[in-house]
């Protein structure tokens, strides 16, 4: 599935956002979630070249959009 980054939590965490963004995960990105696991596991997401594997705790932090794909 993919998203556009929409923004970030209003609650803004200045560690956690800035770490985001050093891996690539910036307002208007498009990225692709790959898994998102059950149980409270993590969210895998595609960046770029990247695949990383977020905490819920973490993945709560950005707001995004889903694209649709024709």
């Amino acid at each position: 599935m993919r998203v556009k980054v929409a923004a970030f939590n209003q609650d803004y965490n200045t560690k956690i956002i800035d770490r985001l963004k050093n891996l690539g995960i910036v307002e208007n990105k498009i990225i692709s979630v790959l898994h998102s696991l059950p149980f409270g596991g993590p969210v895998v997401v595609h960046v770029g070249s990247c695949v990383f594997s977020l905490s819920r705790e973490v993945a709560q932090w950005v707001e995004v959009e889903l694209l649709v794909e024709s």
